[in-house]
C-alpha cells in the first residue's frame, strides 16, 4: 500500500449574522447561492424538489479554481440537511482532494444566528497542498459560512 505523505488540513470558521435561522439556512443552496456569490456557477445534477435537501448533487468549477489554480471541477454531495440546526457535505475535486464541509447553525433569539463551519481537507496528490492551500480554504469557507450572506 502506498501511502501519500500529505496532511489532512482542518479549517474552521465562526461567523454571528443579523438575521434569523430560517432566513439563512435555505440560502445554503446551489440555487439561492446565485444571490449573494458573484459569478457563481453550478450545474445540478440531482434533487428531487429543485433546491438543496439530503443527498442533493451538484457540480461547479469556482472551488477548483481557487484551490489548484486550474479548472478543476468539484461534485458537491449533500449528506445531511437538517434546517434545524446542521448541514454537510462531501466535496470532490477532481482526482485533487476531498472536502468534508460541516456547518452548524444556532438561533441565537433577537434576529440573530450563530454559524460554525468546518472543512477537513484531504488532498489526493501532492500537488493539491502547499504552503498557500490553508489560507484558499480559509478563504473559501469565510465565504460559504457567512460573510456575504445577505442579512
Amino acid at each position: 500500500m502506498n501511502k501519500l505523505r500529505t496532511k489532512r488540513i482542518i479549517c474552521t470558521h465562526e461567523e454571528t449574522i443579523k438575521a434569523p435561522l430560517d432566513k439563512i439556512f435555505p440560502l445554503l443552496c446551489p440555487v439561492e447561492e446565485l444571490k449573494w456569490i458573484d459569478n457563481w456557477q453550478y450545474q445540478l445534477v440531482y434533487t428531487d424538489s429543485g433546491v438543496n435537501e439530503n443527498n442533493c448533487i451538484f457540480r461547479e468549477d469556482m472551488s477548483g479554481t481557487v484551490l489548484f489554480n486550474s479548472p478543476v471541477t468539484t461534485m458537491w454531495i449533500t449528506t445531511l440537511h437538517d434546517p434545524d440546526s446542521r448541514i454537510q457535505f462531501v466535496l470532490i475535486s477532481g482526482e485533487m482532494a476531498v472536502i468534508k464541509f460541516d456547518i452548524e447553525l444556532r438561533d441565537q433569539s433577537n434576529g440573530i444566528s450563530f454559524i460554525q463551519s468546518k472543512f477537513t481537507y484531504t488532498p489526493l496528490k501532492e500537488v493539491a497542498v502547499d504552503e498557500t492551500t490553508e489560507g484558499k480554504l480559509m478563504a473559501i469557507l469565510a465565504l460559504l459560512a457567512g460573510e456575504n450572506v445577505p442579512a
